[in-house]
């Protein structure tokens, strides 16, 4: 009756699901929540080992650091994918990433490299490498999800299917923030073991995927018509495709100018946080650091899942793909502004607003933003799902992070006029966000109404 009672509520707000379908998106739902639980609780451990390491004035410069380390990174999986099965790509990421954490809680448990040595300083290699390492890993596993999902829905499937997945995600989202903020009390590195078994645990959830969901639920799109210009292989391929195609580049625009508005808002929050930990000392930066922004992963992402169960997917079942792109830059638009003049009324406003701002912007993004954006993928070349879309996720969500680090860099030496230029920059970046999303939006519904693929 349970089951029953969850289908027919799933069907009232998304569609109806046939019962291996709904199979299908719960199984891809709890691997997702794994994912983006490992993500979010990675998260606030990044921000605070680096700051107790090395200083939180150097992330701007760790994120420039982590946008070169993601391009070799990417060849890498570019190459990888054009020799191994879709699933082995995550018994292999996974393998990695997992050997990798376990030797980073080694690391943070000695006495001289570790968190014990209170000394922060830009010679504290550990907190360069796990600021790099913690970047890639969202970069690629959730990318390598996000394939896959593409390369085995269909686009009806999709409207009725993502937002399930992203629900699971945001249920992630919430336990992985929670789990860190135990840091305070545990400490930051036995929370480093943790997530090393659990990303061990994904390629077993992979596995059961593979082995109890029906072959006919892990077909995706088919066209009537091939691509005009079959790429070739090769590890540049996905680049190639990326700088050729006017539609890809439109969907690399999206990611960018989001991620480069909100790296420049998340900037100013971690500067007043690492304030606010500092009362505790120097020993309990990283573990206090993780205790904060581990409660602003709980806040987003709860109000994430909020945001699902109320039915903001049901935008692009309604209005359909081009106005749910177009709510985006029109609410990071809103954000900007809110900010801006939120300084003016000085005090503890400034401190509160950016957060609320922050947390309701992720949220969004998260609930509707990334599913809207996914779908885009759906009507493209599997060459395009696994090759350009690592190139456009990985690498533009890290050279994004990196362009809105140029301008935090920028902080120390224009201070008067760094929060003017910053709001100029973004409400220009909006209004070319919102004239993409358009294109976009039109381009989808033209392939898709054709049974073509864009690209």
């Amino acid at each position: 009756m349970g089951i029953s009672f969850i289908k027919r509520w799933l069907s009232n707000w998304y569609g109806d699901f046939s019962r291996e379908e709904l199979k299908k998106f719960a199984l891809l739902a709890v691997i997702f929540a794994a994912i983006i639980g490992i993500t979010w609780c990675f998260k606030p451990l990044k921000d605070g080992i680096f700051c107790a390491t090395v200083g939180v004035n150097f992330q701007p410069e760790a994120k420039w650091l982590s946008l070169g380390v993601i391009f070799i990174l990417v060849m890498l999986y570019s190459k990888l994918s054009d020799k191994f099965s879709r699933d082995k790509m995550f018994y292999i990421l996974c393998t990695i990433y997992g050997l990798i954490t376990l030797g980073f809680y080694w690391g943070l448990q000695h006495p001289e490299i570790g968190l014990a040595n209170t000394n922060i300083c830009t010679s504290r290699l550990i907190g360069w490498g796990w600021y790099v390492f913690v970047e890639s890993f969202a970069s690629l596993l959730v990318v390598a999800f996000w394939s896959f999902v593409a390369d085995t829905t269909t686009p009806e499937s999709a409207k009725r299917g993502y937002s399930i997945l992203v629900m699971g995600g945001q249920i992630g989202g919430i336990i992985g923030p929670l789990i860190a903020t135990f840091a305070k009390t545990l400490g930051s590195a036995q929370i480093v073991f943790g997530i090393a078994m659990a990303i061990f645990s994904v390629m077993l959830l992979v596995k059961l995927l593979m082995i109890y969901v029906s072959k006919d639920q892990l077909v995706g799109y088919r066209v009537k018509a091939t691509a005009k210009h079959p790429p070739t292989p090769g590890f540049l391929e996905g680049l190639k495709l990326l700088l050729s195609q006017t539609y890809l580049m439109g969907i690399f625009l999206l990611l960018t100018i989001f991620g480069i508005v909100t790296t420049i808002i998340d900037f100013e929050l971690q500067l007043l946080v690492n304030d606010a930990a500092k009362v505790y000392g120097a020993a309990k930066i990283a573990d206090t650091m993780a205790y904060y922004m581990g409660w602003f992963g709980v806040a987003t992402n709860s109000l994430t899942l909020v945001s699902l169960i109320l039915g903001i997917g049901n935008v692009t079942r309604y209005f359909g793909l081009t106005v749910a792109l177009i709510c985006m830059p029109i609410l990071v638009l809103f954000a900007v502004l809110a900010i801006y003049f939120g300084h003016w009324l000085g005090g503890e406003w400034p401190l509160q607003i950016a957060f609320v701002m922050l947390v309701i912007i992720s949220s969004v993004n998260y609930s509707l933003g990334q599913p809207t954006k996914e779908q885009l993928y759906i009507p493209t070349s599997k060459e395009t799902k696994y090759k350009a879309k690592v190139w456009i996720e990985a690498f533009g969500h890290r050279s994004s992070k990196a362009l809105g680090s140029g301008v935090n860099i920028l902080v120390h030496w224009a201070p008067g006029i760094i929060l003017l230029l910053n709001t100029g920059i973004s409400v220009l970046l909006t209004v070319v966000w919102m004239g993409v999303a358009i294109y976009l939006g039109r381009k989808h519904k033209w392939a898709v109404s054709r049974d073509e693929i864009v690209c």
